[in-house]
């Protein structure tokens, strides 16, 4: 019998390996890995008109993710499982651009013999081209392809009365994506894209990991809520179990170890990307590595696995007095409280306190300082959430009802407020309810006030054994500890092994994992001029609120100095009964805010009292701030 030319198209359509040979040899990629073989046995697995699971692939640069999903697009058409296909990119200039080359792809010789309805553009009655622009494909077969960027989307996409079918998210992500930026990016494709779909709508997701809140670090570690029913393929690195050392000419880095996940990267061709990137991009393009620290970090320190524990850690090695009469694990009743507020009103500058506590002179680690808890409003990960209107009484109330299980007030030895903010402050102490009432001292600090302290209680000595944490893989504690430990629920940072073998700290989800504080450390950095060169003062007011707030805890309340602070030196020179320990001991409500009231009073007069009278004063001291 002859095998006619569809016959022949057909048998080679039953195999993705035969098909893409066939007729993509110079775009296939070279002896395909486990994850290609998973990506296109997904591909070959779509029907008509049926929906299919998402599928993310979390792939390492050079692994061929674009150019995958580009042909993907083609094979849909040609085996008619899809009609019409949306490419989504964080810009349209981007997503036009891979419309175009699926548009070559389309315009091949093979492809146009084969499937000729498919490799011609389609006309209309004068013999005009439909559709073949930047942004839209529109083939003889009624197969259509429309490009689209984030920064353009709008709500209703479709084409006469069809829909998307095939939706492809490729390359959404920006590396210096705010959680705000990232956010809105979900909102779009969640609210306005992936909705204007078809009822069987298909989803095809791939980029390698940017950073540690991505939208693709969200769906590989499922904080994602989105794309539910997702088949996470990755993150594959281009090298598990690797390894690397300074050359020994001092300049550049060479692999030591490493197994290569795809035959086309090998070690070599991995050795020599590296020589052209360098070793930081290679980590985060090649390796998913979204733990590394920005240039001019203020905190370089900064390592989950060492700064972050989870409550059960804590109580189990502070034993029954870190547990309240439940079992449920609590700050120690004799232990010093602290907490720093930076006061804002919108999510962009949201209102954040931070509360820290110190161990008892008697404690063990009574060296050391312990972040417990943060309130942040507007609520800025709840992605769902509208921002809320942000006012004193509201927050006062927040705090309040934070602090009432553990009777905090009273044992609150600090409280420090942005200096910015004295309308806020008043209105804490005069404006609310007796009940309700919090006292809080302003701290007007230079840009590096605070910075120099965190630094200290952040460093990780290495000669010392962790006191909370073990190494999943070997049952020892870990080398090396901070003085600085962040308490989160279990959950939200217990320590794990993760798929290359490496220790890992489950990511944050909401306050209760100190979110804010694990997003802002590691990026807090010095100011970077469009040179690149790096200036000697952090970057202002640009996602450092929780810092701000910690940074007066730091200045404040973490040293424990023989010299008495500017706030110790004022509350020594206050009267008994207007200390802040002899007030909380008041039972009346009444009596407490009177005391509030003349405590205020005393303390205008004690900070007038010490300013310099007279210019000649005034210059001595500035020479010796100067000194």
């Amino acid at each position: 019998m002859i095998q006619t030319e569809v016959d022949l198209t057909l048998e080679i359509q039953s195999s993705w390996k035969d098909w893409l040979e066939v007729y993509f040899d110079t775009y296939c990629v070279y002896k395909f890995a486990d994850h290609h073989k998973e990506f296109w046995d997904w591909v070959w697995r779509l029907e008509p008109y049926y929906p299919a699971r998402s599928f993310v692939a979390i792939w390492s640069r050079g692994h061929g993710k674009s150019t995958s999903a580009e042909l993907a697009c083609v094979a849909v058409g040609a085996k008619q499982s899809r009609n019409y296909v949306l490419y989504v990119s964080e810009t349209q200039n981007q997503a036009d651009k891979h419309v175009q080359t699926i548009g070559s792809m389309l315009e091949s010789e093979l492809i146009g013999y084969y499937y000729p309805d498919l490799g011609s553009r389609q006309v209309n009655i004068y013999g005009n081209a439909k559709g073949w622009w930047r942004n839209r494909l529109i083939t003889a077969s009624g197969f259509i392809i429309d490009a689209l960027g984030l920064d353009t989307a709008s709500r209703g996409i479709k084409f006469e009365d069809k829909r998307p079918d095939l939706i492809v998210v490729d390359d959404v992500d920006g590396k210096h994506d705010s959680v705000a930026a990232t956010k809105k990016k979900i909102e779009i494709l969640t609210r306005s894209i992936i909705p204007a779909g078809a009822r069987h709508v298909t989803v095809l997701a791939v980029q390698n990991l940017i950073h540690k809140n991505s939208i693709f670090s969200q769906l590989a570690d499922g904080r994602a809520d989105f794309l539910a029913d997702r088949i996470v393929s990755g993150p594959h690195p281009a090298l598990r179990n690797f390894n690397h050392a300074q050359k020994n000419t001092g300049i550049g880095h060479q692999i030591v170890s490493g197994e290569p996940t795809w035959a086309g990267a090998s070690i070599e061709v991995c050795q020599d990307l590296i020589d052209k990137i360098g070793i930081e991009s290679f980590l985060s393009e090649c390796q998913h590595d979204v733990t590394q620290i920005a240039q001019g970090a203020l905190f370089p320190d900064w390592k989950e696995t060492h700064h972050v524990i989870t409550w059960s850690e804590f109580a189990g090695f502070f034993g029954a007095d870190a547990r309240d009469q439940n079992g449920k694990p609590r700050i120690p009743l004799k232990w010093s409280l602290g907490r720093g507020q930076d006061w804002g009103t919108t999510q962009g500058h949201p209102c954040v306190t931070v509360f820290a506590t110190r161990p008892d002179s008697n404690s063990d680690l009574a060296n050391c300082a312990f972040i417990y808890r943060e309130i942040v409003t507007p609520n800025w990960t709840d992605k769902h959430q509208a921002p809320d209107p942000v006012w004193p009484g509201k927050v006062a109330r927040m705090i309040n009802e934070a602090q009432k299980a553990w009777n905090e007030e009273s044992r609150m030895t600090i409280s420090v407020m942005s200096h910015e903010q004295p309308g806020v402050l008043n209105t804490y102490l005069y404006e609310l309810p007796l009940g309700e009432r919090l006292s809080f001292t302003q701290w007007k600090p230079d840009s590096l006030g605070g910075i120099a302290e965190l630094q200290e209680y952040l460093a990780i000595d290495k000669t010392k054994l962790h006191p909370f944490r073990k190494d999943p893989r070997t049952g020892q504690p870990l080398e090396g500890s901070p003085r600085m430990f962040f308490i989160v629920e279990d959950k939200q940072g217990d320590i794990y092994v993760d798929a290359n073998k490496k220790l890992a700290v489950r990511q944050w989800t909401d306050a209760k994992g100190l979110a804010r504080l694990r997003w802002e450390i590691p990026q807090y950095h010095n100011r970077i001029d469009a040179s690149g060169l790096e200036a000697d003062k952090p970057e202002d007011k640009r996602d450092d609120d929780a810092i701000d707030a910690l940074r007066g805890l730091a200045a404040y309340f973490f040293p424990r100095s023989v010299k008495p602070n500017k706030t110790e030196k004022i509350e020594q020179k206050l009267p008994e009964q207007l200390r802040a320990n002899t007030i909380k001991q008041m039972e009346s409500n009444e009596d407490k805010g009177m005391a509030y009231l003349s405590r205020q009073i005393q303390t205008t007069k004690i900070n007038k009292a010490e300013k310099p009278s007279n210019a000649f004063g005034w210059m001595q001291q500035r020479r010796r701030r100067a000194l």
